[in-house]
Formats: structure tokens, C-alpha cells, sequence
């Protein structure tokens, strides 16, 4: 499990996120394959869960609120919400929680988070940034993720989500 845990997290970090990087992007944005049109947030979320072997509803959970899929990949416990709370309050929490993935929800934004040691990375088709769209920049520039009223982040690759994972379930 734990191998299989360290798989996923560095496949996403460093396989399936950088292709994107640079794809620019738009709000109808419902491009497949990296550099290649362009993407809307919730595309980006679900084409790179796709693309590391989740079978989810790509189309329909990229186009629904992001606490809708954040509640059925992780669990319970490993979700967390946040409401007009500072920015320093939700970095605690991550270095809390750990080292990992996260997927947040924002007021009207979806991406992920990296922790890694102490550095904690915001992943996303930025709307800030159009022209540059998918990046990974540290979650205290300027970007979505501070200027949100309301967060939701749910750790990712419990020990069910990757059961899942391994025995292909559908979502």
C-alpha cells in the first residue's frame, strides 16, 4: 500500500502535471491532451485523475462543483472546509495533514495542492494567468487559492482510494 501511495504521488507530481504546464487557459477550455486547445480547472482536475488510471466521470465531474467529487474520492476524515478563514490557517493545516495530495475546491476554482517536506505547491490551469494557464506556483503568490472566501481540501490516496485505484472501481 504504501509503495502504491508513493507511485501515485510522484506520478502526478512529476509525469502527469508537467506536460500541462503551459496549456493555456479558458473557461470552456475541454482539451485531452496537454499543449493542445485549452482547459478549464475542473478538465485539468479530472483529465490528470484520468490519465494516472482513476475511473471517474471525467466530463461530469469536471463540470460540477468540486466538493461534489473532493467528497466521493477522499474520505471523511481527510476532508476539511474552510470559511473566510486566513490564508495561514489553511498552510497550518497542511503541514498538519502532511506531506501528500490534496484537491481543493475554491469559490469558483479546482486544483491541487503538493506537499512535499515544507513546500506547498498550488497545481492548477490558473485564470489569473491565462496565457500561462497550467502551473504549479507555492500556494502564497497571488492566485485563486489565497483570494478564495471558502476552501474545501480533501487529502487524496487513502488506502480505499487506492484499492480503488488498483481494482479499477467506477465512481
Amino acid at each position: 500500500m504504501k509503495q502504491a501511495k508513493t507511485y501515485l504521488f510522484k506520478t502526478m507530481k512529476n509525469d502527469i502535471f508537467p506536460p500541462w504546464y503551459g496549456t493555456k487557459w479558458d473557461f470552456n477550455g475541454t482539451a485531452r491532451t496537454p499543449q493542445k486547445g485549452k482547459i478549464a480547472c475542473g478538465y485539468f482536475v479530472t483529465n490528470t485523475l484520468t490519465d494516472i488510471g482513476f475511473n471517474i466521470p471525467r466530463i461530469k465531474w469536471a463540470q460540477s462543483a468540486s466538493e461534489v467529487f473532493i467528497t466521493k474520492l477522499a474520505l471523511k476524515k481527510d476532508v476539511a472546509r474552510f470559511s473566510n478563514k486566513p490564508l495561514d490557517k489553511v498552510i497550518s493545516y497542511f503541514k498538519k495533514k502532511g506531506n501528500g495530495l490534496y484537491l481543493v475546491g475554491l469559490d469558483s476554482h479546482t486544483g491541487f495542492v503538493t506537499v512535499q517536506d515544507s513546500k506547498i505547491i498550488f497545481v492548477h490551469a490558473n485564470y489569473y494567468q491565462r496565457e500561462i494557464g497550467v502551473m504549479a506556483e507555492d500556494i502564497t503568490t497571488k492566485n485563486p487559492f489565497g483570494d478564495s472566501k471558502y476552501r474545501v481540501i480533501g487529502k487524496l490516496f487513502s488506502d480505499e482510494m487506492v484499492v480503488n485505484w488498483l481494482i479499477q472501481k467506477r465512481y
